[in-house]
């Protein structure tokens, strides 16, 4: 029906920005020359179908502009089911033939070749362009492992090529689906991280002998953030049980505040994922199109705006407004904010692992050195401090760092998908350094045991100090390489679940903090 009314539009005399008009700086442009543009049906006329089909093809190849090695099949697919989706919402004015190009190509397993890099985050626009390009029968596509040309993939496929008409170019590219696409996937990392920073660092403050104190209601009830409050409320209860409710003579009154303040660090970073989660929600569920084509009756000061209220032959109403949809400043500014949240995160872990391998400070033995061992673990924290390091540069802002282009036409941008690569960055950097703080909290928690078998832990820390213990033994001695160690934790944190008490290998369902 969108499309119908854009037409209706045009012949009604409006101009159409990417139907009647060229698009960016070339805005001031015909991109239709035909005497006649419609029939007496609303419908363009043979000469005019021509036309736009050689403005569509022309529109798609000039903006084809991605550089660098493609993207991931995964997040091809996941760009062009977004696109859809949004297609499907409305507003976009793409014609029935084209949208359902793009479900046959998904039903087909037809994956563009789209380069990862290009778009400066105002619309994926030199990126989704090669969704085009490849509907169209030209450019390159994945065929497994290896890429083909675009014409040979729809063949193969039993697929046909598409001749674009009227805005259907524009509403292929003009869309931040590959920046949500990539934002998804990190959405998805960043789930499992958050669901395993809380019983990990459980665990930790079990192996530390630390004070629960700063977790108890009466602290977070005078200065109440939701968020921390929750997360005090959480770790206090997968915390019962545990040895650390009962008085030790030996245990510090007041911790190093990487343990102090953890509820405040993994409270943010839950509260920075959860808005995120909302706000690509929104995202990926709407039209963010320009200009975006609105159904049924409009306001009058729409309508003046617009120029016209359409009402085509069958009497469907609607208007084609200019708008700013695509702009994707909402979800890089929440991505941003979860970068800045993990790597308060990843300065957590930092140090924490320092403080357990301290002696002064955990009561144990330097470096966690097992009973037959001398060095322990001091070098580990060379790479968990490069790491960390690595993430306080990730979490540097970026979505500033644009420039006016298109003849002063398009002067701002968000780099949204630079930022969406950065996370997903950070993201596995904070997997290795969870696998870290979990390698060394459960050595610390097995010296203590070591001395006092009976210590009680609690369910949620035993379980899981169980099921990491089955891919990384108890280290008595320097028989070891860390960059193995490394790699089996890193992949334990990546793949486990916590599922209602316990721990278990993949599962699809999770405690939701």
């Amino acid at each position: 029906m969108a499309h119908r009314v854009l037409l209706a539009a045009a012949a009604q005399g409006q101009k159409i920005y990417g139907l009647t008009t060229g698009v960016g700086a070339n805005r001031d442009q015909a991109a239709l020359q035909a005497e006649d543009l419609f029939d007496v049906f609303g419908k363009l006329t043979k000469a005019a179908n021509a036309q736009s089909e050689a403005f569509n093809q022309a529109l798609l190849h000039t903006h084809g502009a991605g550089v660098g090695t493609p993207a991931a099949s995964e997040i091809v697919r996941t760009a062009m089911i977004v696109r859809l989706n949004t297609v499907l919402s409305g507003g976009s004015g793409m014609s029935l033939a084209t949208a359902q190009g793009i479900a046959n190509m998904l039903a087909r397993d037809v994956m563009p070749v789209i380069p990862h890099r290009g778009s400066v985050g105002a619309a994926d626009i030199s990126l989704l362009s090669h969704m085009g390009l490849v509907m169209a029968g030209h450019w390159y596509a994945h065929a497994g492992e290896d890429i083909i040309p675009g014409d040979l993939a729809l063949k193969n496929a039993g697929l046909k090529p598409i001749r674009f008409v009227a805005k259907d170019a524009l509403a292929i590219f003009n869309s931040n689906a590959y920046s949500a696409a990539l934002a998804i996937h990190a959405l998805e990392e960043l789930t499992q991280i958050r669901d395993m920073c809380v019983p990990i660092f459980a665990l930790s403050l079990e192996a530390f002998n630390g004070n629960v104190a700063p977790l108890m209601e009466e602290p977070s009830d005078m200065r109440p953030f939701p968020f921390v409050h929750n997360m005090a409320q959480v770790l206090r209860g997968m915390l019962t049980g545990s040895y650390l409710f009962a008085p030790c003579a030996a245990r510090a009154l007041q911790d190093p505040l990487s343990y102090r303040t953890a509820i405040y660090q993994i409270g943010a970073f839950d509260r920075a994922l959860n808005e995120l989660h909302n706000l690509l929600e929104i995202q990926i569920n709407g039209a963010d199109d320009n200009p975006v084509v609105s159904l049924g009756e409009v306001s009058a000061q729409t309508t003046a705006l617009a120029g016209i209220q359409v009402v085509d032959r069958e009497g469907l109403t609607g208007a084609v407004v200019p708008s700013a949809s695509f702009s994707s400043l909402p979800q890089t500014i929440a991505l941003q904010t979860v970068a800045i949240a993990l790597a308060h995160v990843s300065e957590g872990i930092l140090k924490r692992t320092i403080a357990l391998t301290d002696p002064d400070m955990s009561g144990l033995s330097r470096f966690l050195t097992g009973p037959k061992g001398i060095h322990g673990f001091g070098a580990l924290h060379k790479p968990i401090s490069a790491i960390a390091s690595e993430n306080r540069e990730l979490a540097n802002p970026v979505s500033l760092d644009f420039e006016t282009i298109a003849l002063g036409f398009e002067d701002m941008a968000t780099n949204a998908p630079r930022v969406a690569r950065r996370l997903r960055r950070m993201c596995r950097n904070l997997t290795m350094l969870l696998g870290c703080e979990l390698m060394l909290s459960a050595q610390a928690l097995d010296l203590r045991l070591e001395d006092n078998p009976d210590l009680a832990l609690s369910p949620d820390t035993r379980n899981l100090h169980a099921e990491y213990r089955k891919k990384v033994q108890f280290l008595r001695a320097d028989t070891f390489v860390l960059s193995d160690l490394i790699e089996r934790s890193t992949d334990f944190v990546a793949s486990c679940r916590l599922l209602g008490d316990h721990f278990e290998a993949p599962r699809e369902a999770h405690r939701k903090f």
